[in-house]
């Protein structure tokens, strides 16, 4: 029989693979823990603003996917999330190479989820913080 850490990784990838944000950025799950998820994103040029570094839009979708597959990691396996509220500072610029997003849960509660974000470019520098705040929800029955 499956661990639950096994178990939660298995939804959480049949989560993940169904994603339409998954395929059209090029996400990639690296790492799954409870309460912690680890996703990459290749920069892609498409995904460059006009002055050569990432959008902030992209960074932030980045951020807002991990921080919502890290919180599945800690809610009731049947529970739906939705952002309810997000910030995020952007402190280096990122042009090339790959994009890591590390989540983590803060705190879970029944009805919310706050979460936080660290996205480093492939030379480990910080490029940007995230704060995320999830609503759980509980389908009938």
């Amino acid at each position: 029989m499956p661990s639950s850490i096994e178990l939660i990784r298995r939804e959480l990838q049949h989560r993940f693979h169904r994603s339409a944000t998954r395929r059209m950025f090029g996400f990639r799950l690296l790492r799954v823990e409870r309460g912690r998820v680890w996703l990459e994103m290749e920069v892609a040029r498409r995904f460059l603003q006009v002055h050569g570094r990432v959008h902030g839009g992209i960074l932030a979708t980045l951020a807002d996917t991990a921080t919502a597959l890290a919180a599945y990691t800690v809610v009731p396996p049947r529970a739906r999330l939705a952002t309810l509220e997000m910030k995020i500072n952007f402190l280096e610029g990122v042009e090339r190479g790959a994009v890591t997003a590390r989540a983590r849960v803060l705190r879970a509660g029944r009805t919310v989820v706050v979460c936080e974000c660290d996205l480093r470019d492939g030379a480990d520098r910080l490029a940007a913080k995230a704060m995320v705040t999830l609503a759980v929800s509980h389908p009938p029955g």
